[in-house]
């Protein structure tokens, strides 16, 4: 008897072992599993992996190791070593906020993307960040329709190569090959290789080797039917547009973004790898050629398409970010949702990268929504999260000088307490500190808890305005667009104070100054 569960047990214990070897491997070939799960390498828990092209290095790449830079619930051990190297920029000290400031927006601190939405330029573009309270383009789908039939512009601005949870989205329709090697920020960097805007980057899972040439790529020209002497690639994404939004229903114009291998070494103009774009009936042949600078960006030849197919044929070092779909003129909102991530994730987009994008993109606006992943019941003293949320929005006022940063404070959440559902204890210390961090940056602030009614206000909108999910944290589709009204409000405030003090100026009047704002000052 003792001898027979001696072998089941040994039988058991072999069968789990078999199994964590062997799920790395089954991982990327079951789509599901990549959406609930994530994977790691065994051969992670005894050495460093190094930077190579085998599936197994892919599949260590997706382990779920935390960034020392995103602390998760609990204080990093020094504040001072989150903040970034380089020129520092000027930011109040602890003492300048007072219980003056309670109610501080720092709504002029927006003054130059209101006169942008008010004036109409030619592009109005805003990067979104945020936690999973903006996954799959929750509350910045409604924002970004609102705007746009209000000022202009079409299109969903930059969408990743692969979602990070599939069919969610539904103002853009995305599908891709399940072989992609995926990076997203908060995890080990395996690959090594630059983070992109949306803190994410994708390659080719397995080794291909291409040789890259200098010489001009005479196989390719404008036409459709120029055939280029390529290999049928099996790394392919696809978008479809969403007839959803009046905005989304066709891709304006698209762009693609990638990085050359850090070592490649080429010439600029150099043929790295090659991207098959398929719209409607025509197929474009194109090379991905090298840059001069990190960022290299592709106008693709699909205009006004409701449909974009893109086949890769790329070395497996060769990052590939995503694509752009926007109007040259009107509002532009891009969606970076991070899971998990608790903005400190962030620090890991290379400022160079930044300013790269920036002359691709031109941002007039940085938003940044988190604050959900820090949660702590625990804890009271959040000073430690107010120094990371400032580095935070340090790091893109010295990479994106002259934009505007808007601090989205954290939602309400629910939790039980001794049998009784009430707002975690944790929510009114983490939205103190946003308003803190956004009032000595010069940054701006809109109380997302506050609007959406304060303390308790996540149980009414689960238990009665059916506005948000069972877990008591996250918005459902019709509590995100409530929330976007919100946002929308704020905006049309802004829009309408700007346009006000422009009239009083031009009449040689002056507006009385808002003392609890330091800009005002």
């Amino acid at each position: 008897m003792e001898l027979k569960l001696f072998y089941r047990t040994f039988a058991v214990l072999a069968f789990a072992a078999a199994w964590l070897c062997l799920y790395p491997w089954v991982y990327p070939k079951v789509p599901w599993l990549r959406g609930l799960t994530r994977s790691y390498s065994p051969l992670a828990w005894f050495w460093q992996m190094e930077e190579d092209g085998d599936p197994e290095s892919a599949s260590a790449a997706s382990a779920s190791s935390n960034s020392p830079l995103d602390a998760g619930p609990f204080p990093p051990s020094s504040a001072d070593s989150l903040f970034v190297s380089g020129d520092s920029i000027a930011v109040l000290p602890p003492g300048a906020f007072s219980e003056a400031n309670q109610n501080y927006q720092g709504i002029e601190a927006l003054s130059v993307f209101f006169k942008a939405l008010a004036e109409k330029k030619e592009q109005i573009r805003i990067a979104y960040y945020g936690d999973s309270s903006i996954e799959g383009d929750l509350i910045t789908q409604t924002l970004r329709d609102s705007l746009q039939n209000r000022f202009g512009g079409a299109g969903v601005g930059f969408v990743s190569l692969l979602p990070s949870v599939k069919h969610f989205r539904r103002s853009v329709r995305q599908d891709a090959s399940n072989n992609w090697y995926q990076f997203r920020t908060g995890r080990k960097n395996y690959k090594s290789l630059p983070v992109g805007i949306a803190g994410q980057y994708f390659t080719a899972m397995s080794s291909w080797e291409f040789q890259a040439s200098s010489e001009p790529d005479s196989a390719v020209s404008g036409s459709a039917s120029a055939v280029a002497p390529v290999m049928e690639s099996k790394y392919w994404v696809q978008f479809g547009a969403s007839p959803l939004f009046d905005g989304a229903q066709y891709f304006p114009k698209t762009r693609l973004f990638y990085a050359a291998p850090p070592s490649a070494g080429q010439e600029p103009g150099a043929v790295l790898g090659r991207v098959h774009a398929i719209s409607e009936e025509e197929r474009h042949d194109l090379p991905l050629s090298a840059g001069t600078g990190l960022l290299s960006c592709l106008a693709l030849p699909a205009e006004k398409v409701s449909r974009l197919r893109l086949e890769f044929a790329i070395p497996n070092n060769l990052a590939v970010y995503g694509v752009s779909m926007e109007t040259e003129h009107g509002v532009i909102l891009d969606n970076f949702s991070l899971r998990g991530n608790s903005g400190a994730g962030l620090l890991n987009i290379r400022p160079e990268m930044l300013r790269q994008f920036q002359e691709h993109l031109d941002y007039d606006l940085v938003a940044l929504q988190f604050g959900l992943n820090v949660l702590n019941p625990k804890l009271r003293d959040y000073r430690w999260y107010e120094d990371q949320l400032i580095a935070v929005i340090q790091h893109f006022q010295k990479a994106l000088p002259g934009v505007p940063v808007l601090v989205v404070g954290v939602p309400d959440k629910s939790t039980r307490i001794n049998g009784v559902m009430r707002t975690d204890p944790s929510i009114p210390h983490i939205h103190a500190a946003q308003l803190r961090a956004a009032f000595r940056c010069g940054a701006a602030f809109f109380s997302l808890y506050e609007a959406m009614g304060g303390e308790g206000a996540m149980i009414e909108w689960v238990e009665q305005k059916r506005l948000a999910n069972l877990d008591y944290t996250h918005f459902n589709f019709q509590g995100a667009d409530v929330a976007s009204n919100y946002l929308l409000r704020f905006f049309k405030t802004g829009v309408d104070q700007y346009r006000k003090q422009a009239q009083t100026e031009a009449r040689g009047e002056s507006l009385p100054t808002n003392t609890s704002d330091p800009l005002r000052k």
